[in-house]
């Protein structure tokens, strides 16, 4: 008897092992696509670089929320000449033969998407109608909700001079942006020197500027805007 119960329980415990096999590995939620009202996106103007004519600055996007949110492919980006305000020259163009990964962003985590900025000097003035824009609305990839970043650009009226890559892990370093490009549009020149704007997003508050930069905030029609 006491035999039978062994062999018994030995099949018993086959047939859990088999028909947990038979349910595959264990699927854990998927992280949900990130929110606009829980990002702080800024420009990195320290790993800016020049590289044929053009500014290359890294968009970073960090999670502020509590929980981890994925983000996949390009930001929408656009020059505007305040928060609300409509986009001035042409649209954004994606740089084609970049990969585009799935990123995950932790609680504090940081993704950099390139944005390329062609010198407005490049075209004639009657192609280009030069005007100074302090803002840039930043959309995450998936979202309808705009950030705003504060910086200084000379953007074209009738040309579109940006250019965005899709969002890579972690911070921007210097020198990735133009990686395999340099070969062909010169040396990459010295780090940009101008204040990097702070973010304005909509929702809840964004938290104060990282890296050792200082802003100050103030409320402006539901966002946050640097003063």
């Amino acid at each position: 008897m006491a035999r039978s119960k062994s062999v018994i329980a030995t099949l018993a415990a086959c047939a859990a092992a088999l028909a947990l096999l038979a349910c595959g590995p264990a699927r854990w939620p998927a992280e949900a696509a990130c929110r606009a009202s829980s990002l702080l996106v800024m420009l990195h103007t320290r790993a800016a670089g020049m590289a044929g004519g053009s500014e290359y600055l890294p968009v970073e996007i960090t999670n502020t929320a509590a929980a981890s949110c994925h983000l996949h492919g390009y930001p929408g980006v656009a020059l505007v000449p305040g928060i609300g305000g409509s986009r001035i020259g042409g649209a954004t163009t994606r740089q084609a033969g970049q990969p585009v990964r799935r990123v995950i962003l932790a609680p504090g985590g940081t993704a950099h998407a390139w944005l390329i900025v062609a010198a407005a000097s490049n075209y004639p003035p009657s192609r280009c109608r030069p005007v100074a824009i302090d803002w840039l609305r930043v959309r995450a990839p998936g979202q309808r909700g705009y950030n705003y970043v504060q910086h200084q650009f000379t953007a074209c009226a009738d040309a579109s001079i940006l250019t965005v890559q899709p969002v890579r892990p972690g911070p921007g370093l210097r020198g990735t942006g133009w990686a395999g490009w340099a070969g062909r549009a010169g040396r990459p020149g010295r780090p940009g020197v101008r204040a990097s704007g702070s973010v304005a997003g909509h929702g809840r508050p964004n938290p104060p500027a990282a890296r050792g930069l200082r802003s100050r905030h103030r409320r402006c029609a539901g966002v946050q805007r640097t003063a």
